[in-house]
C-alpha cells in the first residue's frame, strides 16, 4: 500500500526543513555518535556505577585495540559471558504478574585494523547466541543466534577525521535507555575536527523481537530510525551536553483479513531531545538532566480510500543529583512521562514509548514499579528484553522518584539501597529495593548481581457491584521481584 499523499509530502518537504535548521547546529557543536559495543553484557554492572548512565567505552570498535593508532595491523579477541534471572509474584489472578525468566547470552567478538600514517581499515566479526526461558501461564522457550559484523574507513589528517562505519551490531543512541538499546543493521558517518566539533548522522534497521540472523532481519517489515545527535563538551557547567533527533518510522503492517479489506498499519515519529551532566561541584556531586520531546502519528488504512490517524504528541522527562562521600554514594532521581488521557483508544495516543528502550534507571531491571511487568488493559511503557514489542502510546505515563544509597566495600563488593514511589496506571506504589553486587577480578571485567524488591501498590480504584451505590475501593497488592545478573569479559 502506498503513503497516503498527504504524509508523503509533509515528511517530503517539512522534514528536511527541520533536519537543515538541526545540521546548522551540528556545524556548530560536537557530535556524540551512536553507541556500537560489545560488553552490553556487563550493562548492569555499568548503569550501578554510573547512575543509571551507560556509555560505550568506544567511538568505533577498533579503538578497543591495545594500541589502535600504531602501523600496521592490529587484532584482538574477546568473548563475552552473560545470564539474567528474574522472578515475581504477587497481586492478583487479573495482574497476571507471577512468572520466572531466565537468559543466557554469550558472544564473541573479534576486531582487526590495518593502519597507514592517516588512514586505516577495519573489520569487526562476532557471532552472538541467546537463550530465553518464561515461566508463566504456560511455559515459553525460544533461543536465536545472531551476528556482529561491521566495515570501517577512517582517514585522519591533523585534526580532521572522517570515519564511515556499517553493518549489524548491537547499538545505542542514548546513555539511560529511553530511545533505543538493542541489535540493528546501521549505518554511520561521522566528521571530526579535534576535540571542538564534528558532525556524526545514523540511519539504522532492526526490529523489536529477538529472532535469529536471516534475510527477514534485514528486509523492509524492519523499523527504521535515521537521524543525528551532537555534543557539546566541557561548557561552563556542563560537563557533556547531548542533542539528538531521531525520525523513527514504523514500516507498514498488515492485520487479519476482515473479508471486505485487510486494514494497514503504518507510522511516523520524531524524538528529540538532550542529556546533560554537569561538572563536580561541591567536590563529587553532579547533576544529570534528559528531556525527549515525542511527536508523530500512526495511521489505519481500512480502505484504499480510508485513513484514519492516531497523533501522538509525548514527553519524557528525568533528573539525577548525586554525589560521593567517603566510601558511600547518594541520589535523588525522579522520572516523569505523559499519559494518554483517554482509557479507550481514539485519535490521540499521547503516552510516551521507546522504539526499543531499556533503562536502568532507578534501580533498573531490579524495580518492579520502573519496568510494571503486569497485565494491562492499556499499553505498558517499558519492555522486559525479550518481551520487547512495537511502541505502545496508549499508556498512562508515570511519574517516579527515588532515593539510592550505596556503599562500597573489600574485595570488590558493593550495596545500594532503593527507596521510590510511583503513580501510574499501578495506582500509587511504593518499593525497596537491596542489592547486592562484586566486581570479579579474575577475568578481564566480570560482575555478579543480585537484589530483590518488595512492593506494595494502592490502586486506587472504586469498584462497583451491580449499580452505582454498592462500590468497595480495590483492595491494596503487594509484589516482590528478584533479579540476579552476570556478566564477563574473558
Amino acid at each position: 500500500m502506498r503513503i497516503p499523499k498527504y504524509l508523503y509530502l509533509r515528511n517530503r518537504f517539512i522534514l528536511p526543513i527541520k533536519i537543515g535548521a538541526f545540521l546548522s547546529l551540528l556545524l556548530a557543536f560536537s557530535s556524540l555518535e551512536s553507541q556500537s559495543y560489545s560488553g552490553n553484557f556487563l550493562d548492569d554492572w555499568t548503569a550501578n556505577q554510573n547512575h543509571g548512565a551507560v556509555s560505550a567505552p568506544f567511538q568505533s570498535r577498533r579503538q578497543g585495540l591495545a594500541n589502535p593508532i600504531a602501523l600496521g595491523l592490529q587484532s584482538q579477541s574477546e568473548i563475552y559471558l552473560g545470564s539474567t534471572f528474574r522472578s515475581q509474584k504477587g497481586g492478583n489472578q487479573s495482574d497476571q504478574a507471577a512468572n520466572n525468566q531466565i537468559t543466557a547470552l554469550s558472544s564473541a567478538a573479534t576486531a582487526i585494523g590495518y593502519h597507514f600514517e592517516n588512514q586505516s581499515f577495519g573489520v569487526f566479526l562476532g557471532p552472538r547466541l541467546s537463550a530465553y526461558r518464561d515461566e508463566s501461564f504456560s511455559t515459553r522457550k525460544s533461543s536465536s543466534w545472531d551476528a556482529e559484523g561491521l566495515l570501517d574507513y577512517q582517514f585522519k589528517k591533523g585534526n580532521f577525521k572522517i570515519s564511515i562505519e556499517g553493518g549489524r551490531a548491537w547499538q545505542r543512541l542514548d546513555q539511560f535507555g529511553f530511545v533505543f538499546v538493542g541489535m540493528a543493521n546501521y549505518s554511520q558517518v561521522l566528521f571530526a575536527f579535534g576535540n571542538y566539533a564534528s558532525i556524526s548522522l545514523v540511519s539504522q534497521r532492526f526490529k523489536p523481537e529477538e529472532e535469529s540472523l536471516s534475510p527477514s532481519a534485514w528486509n523492509s517489515k524492519a523499523n527504521q530510525i535515521y537521524g543525528g545527535n551532537i555534543q557539546i563538551p566541557n561548557l561552563i557547567f556542563w560537563e557533556s551536553i547531548s542533542l539528538f533527533h531521531y525520525q523513527y518510522r514504523e514500516p507498514e503492517r498488515t492485520a487479519e483479513d476482515t473479508g471486505l479489506s485487510r486494514p494497514r498499519t503504518f507510522g511516523f515519529f520524531r524524538y528529540y531531545g538532550l542529556e546533560l551532566r554537569s561538572v563536580s561541584f561541591w567536590e563529587k556531586t553532579r547533576v544529570d538532566l534528559a528531556m525527549i520531546r515525542l511527536v508523530g502519528e500512526r495511521v489505519q488504512s481500512t480502505s484504499p480510500v480510508s485513513f484514519v490517524e492516531q497523533s501522538t504528541n509525548a514527553y519524557l522527562a528525568y533528573t539525577s543529583l548525586h554525589t560521593e562521600w567517603d566510601a558511600f554514594f547518594f541520589s535523588l532521581a525522579g522520572l516523569i512521562t505523559s499519559k494518554d488521557r483517554n482509557q479507550r483508544r481514539d485519535r490521540e495516543s499521547n503516552g510516551y514509548a521507546a522504539p526499543l528502550g531499556e533503562p536502568r534507571v532507578l534501580g533498573g531491571y531490579s524495580s518492579f514499579l520502573l519496568f510494571q511487568s503486569v497485565q494491562f488493559s492499556n499499553d505498558r511503557i517499558f519492555y522486559d528484553r525479550f518481551s520487547q514489542r512495537q511502541a505502545g502510546f496508549e499508556n498512562r505515563g508515570i511519574q517516579m522518584f527515588g532515593l539510592q544509597i550505596g556503599k562500597e566495600w573489600s574485595f570488590g563488593y558493593r550495596t545500594d539501597f532503593f527507596l521510590n514511589r510511583s503513580q501510574s496506571e499501578l495506582g500509587l506504589g511504593h518499593e525497596m529495593i537491596f542489592k547486592l553486587g562484586r566486581n570479579i577480578s579474575w577475568f578481564q571485567n566480570g560482575f555478579v548481581s543480585a537484589s530483590a524488591c518488595y512492593a506494595w501498590v494502592d490502586p486506587q480504584r472504586t469498584i462497583t457491584w451491580l449499580i452505582e451505590p454498592f462500590t468497595t475501593q480495590e483492595a491494596k497488592k503487594e509484589f516482590v521481584r528478584f533479579y540476579v545478573s552476570v556478566g564477563f569479559a574473558l
